[in-house]
């Protein structure tokens, strides 16, 4: 009758559905829909040998192939740190839950840092999602080369996997596909540069009388692009990339020619 009445609705989905690999994903996590074997599978999991022990809540995330926040996944890490933090049925409706769990979260800063925390949940999640092993190694190779494009800004990195993350948990993809990761990786590059230029127009607003020679201090941007010659008739600096600060061009690296692509896309054009 619905293929009848809505022939469409067979392929709301899109190829989403008929992918093997996603597929495999949904048919695991369906089964810990029922509560009960969820909660067993939790007790089994946490007694695996794992280089960092997950506590109750992230496992259940993990299971339900939902959002880590990894902020709170590191606080777990501490000393002290109560694993069983799950929260308690109260009554219909409510639920007891530590103040400490709640609050729990720890600032992620370096790149050792997210490798660490990366690290443990990689290995929930493939303890679970065996087939995602080989996905999972090449998304952590992605954002290694974000955090190689822009050593100086580890934030950068870091911002980008939580919102690759968040985007997953809301509509499931491959996450080793760079074409899919096109857009949150625009998004922290360009967050990046407008705060930097923020910056350095805060400090030129502060300092009117500053001589033109300072003008040599400033990324030259067409040179970025690869569309200015030495020396720069715009008297900006040369050998800095516009988008992250590194000596290189950014249509020379990966992660920051994906702005100039963009704006290429768009037609935008470079200022001076």
């Amino acid at each position: 009758m619905v293929a009848t009445v809505a022939p469409h609705l067979a392929n709301i989905a899109g190829q989403a559905k008929s992918d093997s690999h996603l597929k495999k994903t949904r048919d695991i996590r369906a089964l810990f829909k029922k509560e009960d074997f969820r909660d067993s599978t939790i007790n089994d999991a946490q007694l695996a040998d794992l280089p960092d022990p997950l506590p109750h809540s992230i496992w259940k995330k993990i299971l339900l192939d939902e959002y880590v926040d990894f902020a709170k996944l590191f606080a777990s890490m501490d000393h002290g740190y109560d694993h069983n933090d799950e929260a308690e049925n109260f009554m219909p409706g409510y639920a007891i839950v530590k103040k400490d769990h709640i609050r729990s979260k720890k600032l992620i800063q370096t790149e050792a840092d997210w490798i660490r925390i990366f690290g443990s949940w990689e290995a929930g999640v493939t303890l679970i999602y065996p087939h995602r092993k080989t996905e999972l190694q090449g998304y952590r190779q992605i954002v290694t080369d974000v955090f190689r494009a822009s050593p100086n800004n580890p934030s950068i990195a870091i911002e980008f996997d939580g919102e690759v993350r968040d985007r997953y948990a809301k509509h499931p993809f491959h996450m080793d596909d760079r074409n899919q990761l096109n857009l949150p990786l625009m998004t922290q590059l360009f967050r990046a540069a407008g705060a930097s230029t923020t910056g350095n127009s805060l400090k030129r607003a502060a300092s009117p009388s500053l001589p033109s020679a300072k003008r040599t201090d400033v990324p030259c941007r067409n040179w970025s692009w690869g569309r200015c010659q030495d020396p720069c008739p715009n008297r900006r600096k040369h050998g800095i990339c516009c988008i992250c600060g590194e000596n290189h061009q950014a249509k020379d690296n990966e992660a920051c020619s994906i702005v100039l692509h963009a704006r290429i896309a768009e037609s935008a054009p470079v200022p001076s």
